[in-house]
């Protein structure tokens, strides 16, 4: 009976997945034809804020999830992603299960210099988390 239980529990994290994909499709606003985010919340029953940190991201989960220190992880995980992405998966699925914002994966994708749109949003994050802490200080 275990083996059915963790089954089920792998398939659902795949729907949780590719529902989150496609509520981030749905918000997408590249040509201006998205639907309200709160309406897309509703309709993928998924939150506004988890909605937002799929299409830009997340200064604390970001951190956690890379570190501050060097961006070689960041890298490493965008590489697998970029390359998954030439071998057909879809944008939004590979960004959502990767935890790396949508946006940044379309800005690599329209860019002549991914890896400066890459280092440019790492740079722009850890400054971000930098003068939060200044803040709290």
């Amino acid at each position: 009976m275990m083996p059915f239980i963790m089954v089920n529990l792998h398939h659902c994290h795949h729907q949780r997945i590719q529902n989150r994909a496609a509520a981030v499709l749905d918000a997408w606003d590249e040509f201006g034809e998205s639907l309200p985010t709160d309406l897309v919340a509703h309709m993928h029953r998924i939150s506004v804020d988890h909605i937002n940190k799929d299409l830009h991201g997340d200064r604390i989960d970001f951190k956690k999830r890379f570190g501050t220190k060097s961006s070689m992880k960041f890298e490493r995980v965008l590489t697998e992603c970029m390359k998954e992405i030439e071998e057909g998966i879809d944008a939004a699925l590979v960004a959502v299960s990767h935890n790396i914002p949508f946006m940044l994966i379309c800005d690599i994708q329209n860019s002549q210099n991914p890896n400066q749109v890459a280092t440019n949003f790492f740079h722009t994050i850890m400054a971000s988390n930098e003068s939060e802490q200044n803040k709290r200080s």
